[in-house]
């Protein structure tokens, strides 16, 4: 199943999902960001989407970082099964080979953005990941205006 691990640094706070099954992966990933001095990543490291999708319904994760190979599902039908578990959760997508063409559809798909493993640093992620939890909240307010805009016009239609 998947294995726990935390490192934590700085003074703000970024719960992190991290979904990869390559041990060397993932220690890449959490050497990168333990390096990052400005903010505190707590790490929750999962190799199998079925693990991800527990922690995920337990909650408190500001960002799931996601490669798309996994041993119990492949391709963009893990994001897919991602965004419906955690629809309001900034998903960024890792992949492992340099194959914009997925990460671009992952991002139609919505994915808030997506990183080649081989380009990772941890100055990069850091910042990426810093955006992504930026462009979902304000996804998110925007959809809520809209919400409460839908539900005025609503009303005013049927006073009308």
């Amino acid at each position: 199943m998947g294995q726990r691990q935390e490192r934590t640094v700085g003074t703000q706070t970024v719960n992190v999902l991290l979904l990869e099954d390559n041990p060397d992966d993932s220690d890449l990933i959490l050497e990168f960001l333990s390096e990052q001095k400005q903010i505190h990543f707590k790490m929750n490291v999962v190799d199998r989407l079925s693990a991800a999708l527990e922690q995920i319904a337990a909650g408190g994760f500001d960002i799931i970082l996601s490669d798309l190979g996994l041993p119990d599902s492949q391709g963009l039908a893990t994001l897919d099964n991602l965004l419906a578990a955690a629809p309001a959760v900034p998903v960024v997508v890792l992949t492992g080979l340099d194959d914009e063409e997925t990460g671009l559809e992952a991002v139609r798909r919505g994915a808030q953005d997506f990183l080649n493993k081989g380009e990772i640093n941890g100055s990069l992620l850091a910042r990426l990941i810093g955006y992504a939890i930026q462009r979902k909240q304000s996804e998110e307010e925007l959809r809520r205006h809209r919400d409460q805009l839908e539900e005025m016009v609503a009303e005013r239609t049927d006073e009308l």
